[in-house]
């Protein structure tokens, strides 16, 4: 079963719940909302079938746009917040903006180990 209209890309085939089928979701091919899900690298899938057997091939897309998802807990103390500061509003701007940073250097990283991998790829089975 391909199953479409989700957001997630699961494209290995996995057991139904009654094991008498597999089910691929390959998703959508470009992040279209803020959830986890579309965090994870997208995929297409190469469907080959012969007789009663199949085999799914998974080929990573580069032109998708890098996008990371992250949370934090202001209240955490690793933080050191204090609501009563009169600061209040600036230290946490500075705060969210490091985390911002980090989130997209991740997302560069991503991008850049997902270019190596597919570039590797190639030159291995060229």
């Amino acid at each position: 079963v391909v199953w479409g209209h989700e957001h997630e890309c699961l494209i290995h085939p996995s057991e139904s719940a009654v094991g008498t089928f597999r089910i691929t979701q390959p998703g959508s091919s470009v992040a279209t909302s803020l959830t986890e899900g579309e965090s994870m690298r997208k995929h297409v899938g190469i469907l080959d079938i012969r007789h009663s057997q199949f085999r799914m091939t998974a080929v990573p897309l580069m032109n998708v746009r890098s996008f990371s998802m992250g949370g934090i807990t202001l209240s955490e103390e690793r933080f050191g917040l204090d609501p009563e500061d009169p600061r209040i509003d600036e230290v946490m701007r500075e705060l969210l903006s490091k985390e911002v940073e980090k989130l997209k250097e991740q997302a560069r990283e991503d991008s850049r180990l997902l270019e190596k991998e597919v570039l590797g790829l190639g030159a291995t089975t060229g």
